[in-house]
């Protein structure tokens, strides 16, 4: 009788092992899963704010070709806002500084601007 007593032991402390590593598994990949989950919208809301910044350059570059004396100006775009910028004359540079929930990215613009011809010569994100 003492022998099953034992085992009937054994089983208990072997069924409380399987469940400790198998609740340790699970809280495991779902720290993995939510730390995915969080670096994915930061990856996204990135990308969104690279459009923001570039759709700035866009917009720069059409007022250029309407008004040569075009300096810049900050838009709403898409939840966020861009502010553009002219900083030196031909060749001219455009930057655009997008802005969306807390993250920022500029992009730099190279053109020259002659005879009414507007060329870009370099489109780069700066930091």
């Amino acid at each position: 009788m003492k022998k099953r007593i034992q085992e009937r032991g054994q089983a208990l402390i072997t069924f409380l092992y399987i469940m400790i590593i198998g609740m340790t598994i699970s809280s495991a990949s779902a720290v993995i899963m939510l730390i995915n989950l969080m670096g994915g919208g930061t990856m996204e809301r990135g990308e969104i704010t690279y459009y923001i910044a570039e759709s700035g350059i866009e917009n720069a570059i059409l007022k250029l070709l309407r008004d040569p004396d075009y300096s810049g100006e900050t838009l709403s775009v898409g939840g966020g806002n861009v502010t553009t910028e002219i900083t030196s004359q031909n060749p001219l540079t455009i930057v655009a500084t997008g802005r969306y929930n807390n993250i920022v990215r500029k992009i730099e613009v190279q053109t020259l601007y002659n005879n009414n011809v507007l060329t870009i010569s370099s489109w780069r994100e700066i930091n």
